[in-house]
């Protein structure tokens, strides 16, 4: 509920490389109304969090962003779903992550997004060949 203060929760495999799933999940399935906000993050970005705090610390490098109430908690009041400056990934057509390396379309040149460990990567020119690169 908007009213709750907030909090956190592990999820996905502990052994696990690959979360996309709990990422898209949580894209799909997480409330949109005023006043809510989810994100999710891979929890080896911040080494030691504790998911039990109350309230529950910020992430870091947020993968995944849903909920109006995550802008106007990062002081951004143009709606929307993202939580400071990120937004959804962008994904290749079949759903997966790009990877760094990966060729990218010409029309995401310049654009950034995160690779499925949530490391940034941007698509540029590299050799006269459009690529993803860290």
């Amino acid at each position: 509920m908007p009213t709750l203060d907030d909090s956190a929760q592990r999820l996905g495999s502990r052994g696990g490389t690959d979360c996309s799933s709990t990422f898209d999940s949580i894209r799909t399935t997480s409330p949109t109304g005023d006043g809510y906000c989810t994100e999710a993050a891979w929890a080896s970005d911040k080494p030691g969090y504790n998911a039990d705090a109350d309230p529950a610390s910020p992430l870091q490098h947020v993968v995944v962003s849903v909920g109006p109430a995550c802008d106007s908690a990062n002081g951004d009041s143009s709606g929307g779903s993202s939580s400071g400056g990120a937004t959804a990934p962008i994904l290749s057509p079949s759903g997966n992550y790009y990877r760094a390396g990966e060729f990218c379309p010409h029309d995401d040149d310049g654009l950034s997004t995160v690779d499925a460990h949530g490391n940034a990567i941007t698509c540029s020119q590299v050799n006269g060949y459009y690529r993803w690169h860290y």
